[in-house]
């Protein structure tokens, strides 16, 4: 690979643009494999409390299974059955369901009725029935209060073969996806403690469609974290001006398990890190070429959009603010004009996309936005909520972990009888994140005592968005490194680059891609919810914080 241009501007040829689609390509196919269901029952009957519903079925059954979909209200239900329809037995009391999924109850029981008793009201969107001979049971009527009720057997089928993440939300998706849900049917939202940018780009396909299923909700996500594999190899190549190192680049970003498993799921975190990324990108063309203040007002524009996702965007801005600053204090420009660009782009445009965002979706769970007073107060809860936020996990970790992936966060398991298992961890391919750790540092040495004006600018960014975390007291998870994680590949990159100029080791590159590959494949069922023998997952487990 040779060197595209030596000057600063650097123009891309249809030899970049046709690696850009090939690498893009590729990935987004292994991206998709099992990203979730297109169909799920559309149609939800309410289960009021104190309103049972009665299941009667045609004959008396041995009754072996019962599965049943959740809907937008999902917390607790009990179950009791009856073989005469009036003397009932509690045989099950289920808490803490998962919103849009289809939960599995195994029974056991001779009975003919079936009663549904909701504590809290839960929304229910279809039911099925096995014998002990693993076959469907007829239902003869679904009553409540004497009043049929048919939309609970409408959609069969939409019954899958088989329980799994591809059909059921998991983990965070349960507040994000339950609030695409809100938005599409114009109920108050329930997850209001972010800012509505991410959950409003993750509704657009299920506003489109008309479907809620796993892959609409999934879909945007999936796509953020397609994108940034070309970002990453613009993002190398303006930085090492050499085509090779951003196919380096945006191998590693493909190759890493953890930016695998984030993106394929429903949660807006894809979005914020590939704002911050287009945000930085376009700061660093905008020092590092002829100030084009459309590259300006580009970083100002996803910085917005970074912050209207998630809080933790305004750590970038940090970086972003000192680099700009510290450009035109270096450049001698005028300050008048140095601070008007900075006001308007990065706190006028980001204010108003902020802003609008919550007017665009004003209805949430505490405050319908009406005002600016009101989109004030609800600031103010979302900043009560994370400050004092008291909540303990088993899957929590402490920031210092986090470059070596010490505590992985453990998504979704789902067992099966025949000692095979669905697991999805967001685990990061310790390859990348380990030799992150030793590029960080190597960048920091030549930034000191070489003045390298990338590297300088590569720790700096790193720092402003690693550091605010060490006074954090809340709890918090690894997913809260996965902003940092595209800037630690970038120095890998570049450390790969200086060593292997300076030295002529020819071998260094492959091994290391090959290294990375191989535990990219793996750890591909850990992190895709591929199904398995369970033994296998156990074998994987090198530590034993590992736990998935």
């Amino acid at each position: 690979m040779k060197k595209i241009l030596n000057q600063k501007t650097i123009q891309l040829t249809k030899t970049d643009y046709k690696i850009i689609l090939f690498l893009t390509f590729l990935y987004a196919i292994v991206s998709f494999i099992h990203l979730g269901s297109t169909k799920n029952p559309q149609t939800f009957y309410k289960i009021e409390k104190n309103k049972d519903i009665i299941i009667e079925l045609e004959k008396q059954e041995k009754l072996q299974k019962i599965w049943f979909y959740t809907g937008v209200e999902a917390k607790e239900l009990e179950i009791e059955l009856s073989e005469d329809g009036k003397n009932y037995i509690t045989v099950s009391n289920l808490k803490d369901l998962y919103v849009f999924s289809w939960k599995e109850l195994e029974l056991h029981y001779n009975t003919k009725y079936i009663k549904l008793k909701a504590p809290i009201d839960i929304d229910i969107g279809e039911i099925k029935l096995w014998n002990r001979q693993s076959k469907p049971i007829k239902v003869k009527n679904i009553t409540s209060e004497n009043k049929q009720i048919k939309n609970i057997t409408d959609e069969s089928e939409k019954i899958p073969k088989e329980i799994s993440m591809m059909n059921s939300s998991y983990f965070d998706e349960v507040y994000f996806a339950k609030t695409t849900y809100q938005y599409l049917n114009k109920l108050k939202a329930y997850e209001w403690t972010h800012p509505p940018l991410g959950k409003i780009i993750q509704y657009i396909p299920i506003k489109i469609t008309g479907i809620y299923a796993p892959f609409y909700y999934r879909l945007m996500g999936n796509i953020a974290g397609i994108l940034m594999i070309p970002l990453m190899y613009l993002f190398a190549i303006k930085i090492t001006k050499i085509r090779k190192y951003g196919i380096i680049a945006a191998t590693l970003m493909m190759l890493d398990t953890f930016h695998f498993a984030q993106t394929r799921m429903g949660t807006t975190d894809s979005f914020l890190v590939l704002f911050m990324m287009l945000s930085a990108y376009f700061m660093f063309r905008y020092v590092s070429e002829k100030e084009n203040k459309k590259h300006l007002f580009l970083s100002g524009l996803f910085f917005g959009c970074s912050i209207s996702v998630k809080w933790t965007g305004f750590y970038l801005g940090l970086a972003l603010c000192i680099t700009y600053f510290y450009n035109h204090f270096k450049k001698k420009r005028n300050w008048k004009e140095t601070i008007g660009y900075g006001v308007l782009f990065f706190i006028v445009i980001p204010s108003i996309i902020y802003i609008g965002c919550n007017f665009l979706v004003p209805n949430t769970d505490i405050i319908n936005i009406k005002t600016l007073k009101d989109f004030v107060k609800l600031q103010k809860e979302m900043y009560h909520y994370h400050a004092n936020l008291k909540a303990e996990h088993f899957f929590s970790s402490k920031w210092y972990t986090w470059p070596i992936s010490y505590k992985p966060v453990w998504y979704y398991s789902y067992s099966y009888n025949d000692h095979t298992r669905r697991c999805i961890s967001g685990i990061g391919n310790i390859v990348i994140w380990w030799s992150g750790i030793i590029a960080y540092l190597y960048n920091i040495y030549i930034a000191i005592w070489k003045k390298d004006k990338n590297s300088k600018w590569l720790v700096l960014v790193t720092i402003c968005l690693f550091l605010p975390y060490i006074f954090i007291n809340r709890i918090m998870f690894l997913y809260h490194y996965f902003p940092i994680l595209p800037f630690m590949i970038l120095q890998i990159t570049y450390m790969l680059k200086k060593e292997t100029e300076k030295r002529n080791i020819k071998w260094l590159i492959p091994t290391y891609i090959i290294l990375c590959f191989l535990f990219f494949v793996l750890y591909y069922p850990v992190v895709s919810g591929a199904r398995v023998p369970e033994n296998y997952l156990k074998s994987l487990q090198l530590f034993s914080t590992w736990y998935f």
